[in-house]
């Protein structure tokens, strides 16, 4: 994909869906607001709609000096700084793919688009879900549902983009045995659900089923099917509840201070254009800008990322104690809950399992081509990508709700929330499940640096794990390939000799 001014479009994209993203982050969590009413964007304070020319990415707000057009209001730092770093992170993804070349085996060629919209879909919706997590440990199912469905079309457009020869034995039977798991997901589940244990099964009471319902004096809370809470991994974390829950948030991270401060957003659209500039520079075949190459262009991202979001983690929220107070009020239940939906899972897992084994085992293992013809269609690469997605969807959703046991049963309380598994779906679905692992990994030890960095001036124990599993997505995304050469001969070496023995 040849053309200097690629890098320079990331980054203006990258604004534009920041700008949306303040859209969705202030108005989701509210229920007198959906994305399309109203359809114009509004002063929070003075409920004025805000005119085109002063709604431009970072620019209109420095041209107004941080202030409300109509009424002066302030206008919270907040909104430049997510148009900024959704800049930086579309041009990282850009520079992964294209400049860099972070995945190898993905050709450099309009082939790949479909996974550069599909990794953009996915931080996007990271970011979002991101700043609501550290705001109201609030997980929007909606935005992983989407993204999960974007990576499905983009991997199936992949698949159909790339040539015939490319689609090899190697790579069919095991997309086809992840058709075979997730019809078995799909009937296990409607079948079990069918029966799913009840909050009163699980020994919920009916004052706890709803965040803060019984000392809450505040806006009446809400139950909505697309959200879930979320909390870090490890234990010392916010509380788990149920898929469902959601909180009107407050206007609080959405209010500026009096002091108009440009210092901050100047310093990271700086950095922005410097990133964008040195990524053009290396696809022109001019070498690397004041030796920016693309390792130390990663590290430059990662390192202000991470800046961020320790400073954005230093804020206390009234959010905090609510939900450190409802983890230890749950803390009595926790692993017979986790008991039960070890009980509720288990039935579902084996049959993925045995389906996706049994599958690619023993379905066209003597000669699938004298099913499919000499050179499958294009019909069947689109199948053989959705499937793709579908497998990494479910192995990375079975990996995090995994974690959410296993800890709930060490620690004796909730360890890993429901919204923080669909992010994890998610990222699996984009990535495959190496990737989910990775950007697992990498996220638990950015949270502990996170934890240790603010320890002087939060004392709350309550740590939103969803921000720091979107930098450990970019750092899967720049390590994957290094990674995945160390791990998978071990890995494969530990499943022969465990296979050996029977």
């Amino acid at each position: 994909m040849d053309g200097a001014v690629f890098p320079i479009l990331a980054g203006v994209l990258g604004l534009i869906v920041g700008s949306f993203l303040n859209v969705v982050i202030y108005r989701l969590p509210r229920d007198e607001l959906s994305i399309t009413r109203p359809l114009w964007s509004f002063c929070p304070a003075c409920a004025r709609q805000i005119l085109a020319r002063d709604n431009v990415p970072v620019l209109s707000w420095l041209l107004l000096r941080g202030r409300c057009r109509f009424c002066s209001a302030p206008i919270s730092l907040q909104y430049p700084l997510i148009e900024a770093l959704a800049a930086v992170v579309f041009v990282a993804v850009f520079d992964a793919l294209f400049v860099g070349r972070a995945l190898a085996d993905l050709p450099a060629t309009a082939a790949t688009v479909p996974l550069l919209i599909g990794y953009w879909v996915l931080l996007a919706s990271l970011l979002a879900n991101s700043v609501m997590d550290v705001e109201e440990y609030i997980i929007d199912l909606r935005l992983t549902y989407f993204a999960i469905g974007v990576a499905v079309v983009a991997h199936a457009a992949h698949q159909a983009a790339l040539a015939e020869s490319t689609l090899i034995d190697a790579a069919l039977r095991p997309s086809l045995a992840a058709g075979a798991a997730s019809l078995a997901w799909i009937v296990m589940g409607i079948l079990i659900a069918r029966r799913a244990p009840t909050f009163a099964e699980q020994g919920v009471p009916a004052e706890a089923q709803v965040p803060g319902a019984a000392e809450s004096a505040g806006p009446p809370t809400h139950t909505a099917p697309e959200c879930g809470v979320s909390e870090a991994f490890g234990g010392n974390s916010a509380a788990a509840n149920p898929p469902c829950e959601s909180r009107a948030a407050p206007d609080a991270a959405h209010v500026a201070g009096e002091r108009f401060q440009p210092v901050p957003i100047v310093l990271l659209f700086v950095m922005l254009a410097t990133l964008a500039t040195a990524a053009l520079w290396e696809q022109a075949g001019d070498g690397h800008l004041c030796g920016m190459s693309f390792r130390v262009r990663a590290i430059a991202t990662l390192a202000l990322l991470v800046f961020v979001l320790i400073l954005a983690a230093m804020q206390s929220r009234p959010a905090d104690a609510e939900i450190v107070a409802m983890l230890e009020e749950e803390r009595p239940r926790a692993r017979r809950v986790a008991l039960k939906e070890l009980a509720f899972l288990l039935p579902m897992m084996a049959a993925v399992a045995g389906a996706y084994l049994a599958a690619r085992q023993w379905l066209f293992a003597d000669d699938w081509r004298g099913l499919l013809g000499d050179q499958p269609g294009a019909g069947w690469r689109l199948a053989m990508g959705s499937l793709d997605a579908a497998r990494g969807c479910i192995a990375a959703a079975a990996l995090g709700w995994g974690v959410r046991i296993f800890f709930t049963l060490l620690f004796g309380k909730e360890a890993f929330g429901t919204g923080d598994i669909h992010l994890m779906a998610a990222i699996g679905a984009m990535g495959g499940l190496w990737m989910c692992l990775i950007a697992f990994f990498a996220a638990s030890l950015l949270a502990l640096v996170g934890v240790a960095a603010t320890l002087f001036r939060k004392s709350a124990r309550a740590i939103p794990f969803g921000p720091w599993l979107g930098v450990g997505t970019l750092v899967a995304l720049w390590t994957h390939d290094s990674v995945v050469a160390v791990a998978r001969p071990a890995m494969n070496e530990i499943w022969r000799m465990l296979t050996a023995a029977y």
